[in-house]
C-alpha cells in the first residue's frame, strides 16, 4: 500500500510538473504566435472593410446610374410626345385660321413655337449630356463591380488561408496533448480513479 501511495505522489509530482513543462511550453508558443495572428487578423479585418466599402460605392453607382437612365427615359418619352403633338398644334392653327379665329390660332402658333423648342432641347439632351452622364455611371460601376470583385477575391483567399492555419495550430496542439497523455499515463482509461485516470481525463477534455 506504502509503495502504491509513493507511485501516486511521484506521479502527482510529474503532473504538476507536467504543467508548467509540456503544457507550459503550449501555452508559451501559442503567446509567442500572439503577434502574428494579432496582425493576420488585422489584416483580414481590413479586407473585410474594403469589401464593405466596394459594395457600399457599388451601391451608390447603381443609384446614380439609375437616375441617370430615368432622365433618358422621360427624355424620350418627351420627345415622343411633342413629335405627335407639334402636327396637331399645327392642324390647330389652320383650322382656327380658317374660322378666322386669329386669337386661337395666335395661340397654337405659339404653342408650336414652344414645342419645336423643346423639341430642339430634347435632341440636343439625348445626343448629349444626359447621355454622357449614363455612359460615364455605366462606366463608373463597371469599373467598380470589378474592383468588388476582386477585393472579395482577395479577402475570401486571406480568409482560406486564416482558417486553414487554424485548423493547423488546433491539430498541432491536439497532437501534443495526445503524446503528452500517452507518455504519462499509457493506457490507462480517464475513467480509473487513479492519478493516471484523473490525468488521462484532464488531458482528454
Amino acid at each position: 500500500l506504502m509503495k502504491t501511495l509513493d507511485d501516486e505522489l511521484k506521479l502527482c509530482k510529474e503532473f504538476a510538473g507536467l504543467v508548467s513543462t509540456k503544457l507550459g511550453f503550449m501555452q508559451t508558443d501559442g503567446k509567442s504566435k500572439e503577434a502574428e495572428d494579432a496582425e493576420a487578423e488585422s489584416n483580414l479585418a481590413q479586407l473585410q472593410a474594403d469589401v464593405v466599402k466596394c459594395e457600399a460605392a457599388c451601391s451608390e453607382a447603381k443609384v446614380i446610374l439609375k437616375a441617370a437612365t430615368a432622365a433618358v427615359s422621360n427624355l424620350e418619352a418627351e420627345h415622343s410626345m411633342l413629335i405627335a403633338r407639334v402636327p396637331q398644334l399645327e392642324a390647330e392653327k389652320k383650322a382656327h385660321a380658317g374660322k378666322r379665329d386669329f386669337k386661337a390660332a395666335s395661340k397654337a402658333s405659339k404653342e408650336i413655337k414652344d414645342a419645336s423648342a423643346r423639341l430642339k432641347e430634347c435632341e440636343e439632351e439625348l445626343v448629349g449630356e444626359a447621355a454622357d452622364k449614363k455612359k460615364a455611371a455605366e462606366e463608373e460601376l463597371k469599373k467598380l463591380t470589378e474592383e468588388l470583385e476582386k477585393t472579395r477575391k482577395v479577402a475570401e483567399e486571406e480568409e482560406k488561408v486564416a482558417g486553414i492555419a487554424r485548423m493547423h495550430d488546433l491539430a498541432k496542439q491536439i497532437e501534443q496533448l495526445v503524446a503528452t497523455k500517452r507518455e504519462m499515463c499509457g493506457d490507462t482509461s480517464s475513467n480509473q480513479n487513479t492519478v493516471k485516470g484523473v490525468g488521462a481525463f484532464v488531458l482528454e477534455g
